[in-house]
């Protein structure tokens, strides 16, 4: 048997994108980038 839909349905998509820091993509977007190797003296 299914229940009614009453429109109030928990998404785990919509919470994670609503709370990016409990995804563990808050911190790493506002990490500064590493600077960038050049090999061979270049």
């Amino acid at each position: 048997t299914r229940l009614p839909d009453t429109g109030d349905a928990f998404s785990a998509h919509t919470y994670f994108m609503t709370n990016p820091s409990l995804s563990g993509r808050g911190t790493a977007m506002r990490r500064v980038t590493a600077t960038k190797l050049t090999l061979g003296g270049c």
